[in-house]
């Protein structure tokens, strides 16, 4: 896996250009000094068709993590090999 992708990016270039279209929710719980995010990346449409209508969701210390983690799900969800992001 490519350790330092970032998931949320590759997963927003792909709306931008109109391979696919999701929906985000990210949140955070608890105090503010030990907050945890959760995001979760609804697949609305995708070329391919794999991954649309479900959601997935991520959880973690900070909210870049939670939303590239979220981000991952659907990317792969969609067939995509992760390994070949840069």
């Amino acid at each position: 896996m490519a350790a330092s992708s970032r998931f949320y990016m590759h997963i927003h270039n792909m709306s931008q250009q109109g391979i696919v279209a999701f929906l985000e929710a990210t949140f955070a719980d608890g105090p503010r000094h030990n907050e945890i995010w959760t995001s979760t990346i609804t697949i609305t449409r995708s070329w391919n068709g794999m991954g649309a209508g479900q959601a997935y969701t991520a959880v973690d210390r900070s909210k870049q993590a939670a939303r590239d983690n979220a981000s991952r799900l659907a990317i792969q969800a969609m067939g995509i090999n992760i390994d070949t992001l840069a």
